[in-house]
């Protein structure tokens, strides 16, 4: 039996881990809509970030190698969009984009970026008493699908555990 059909929703405790930093990932994208900055609102709290599994064979990697690959993976979060950005179309300079492609250093960059975007979607909740409005008018939440991801997040027959 459901925890919805015996009405015990307020009973269930949902546990998450290995959350994925992006819905999709295309290399000849400039940006990939963010996933990990919408855990929060699925009652969920992020341990790291870049939670993608392995890949088990490098033949998927296909003519996605070296340079090409690690500048696809430097992608820095954008709160404004909620999209991830490829270091080429940001207006960091020329030393931040090179500090970024260091893996790394990279993945803290992106641990703050998105820290700071739990912050602001915390103090939103607590002063206007939701967070529909504020993510809702983000650009991937508009884009991505054309804007179901946004719908789905904040109605609640449908089940969010099917985006990803």
């Amino acid at each position: 039996m459901e925890f919805e059909q015996a009405e015990r929703l307020n009973d269930l405790v949902v546990f998450t881990t290995n959350i994925k930093r992006e819905i999709i990932s295309n290399i000849r994208s400039e940006r990939t809509p963010a996933s990990d900055v919408l855990a929060p609102l699925v009652g969920s709290n992020l341990v790291g970030v870049n939670k993608e599994p392995p890949k088990p064979f490098a033949e998927e990697i296909g003519e996605i190698k070296g340079e090409d690959l690690r500048k696809h993976k430097a992608r820095v979060f954008d709160s404004s969009t909620y999209y991830y950005l490829k270091l080429d179309v940001t207006n960091y300079n020329v030393e931040m984009r090179e500090r970024l492609l260091d893996f790394e250093y990279n993945i803290f960059f992106n641990l703050k970026l998105i820290d700071q975007e739990f912050s602001v979607q915390a103090e939103t909740f607590l002063k206007e008493g939701n967070v529909e409005e504020y993510i809702t008018k983000k650009q991937m939440i508009k884009e991505y699908r054309d804007g179901e991801l946004g719908k789905t997040l904040f109605r609640q027959e449908e089940r969010i555990s099917e985006w990803f």
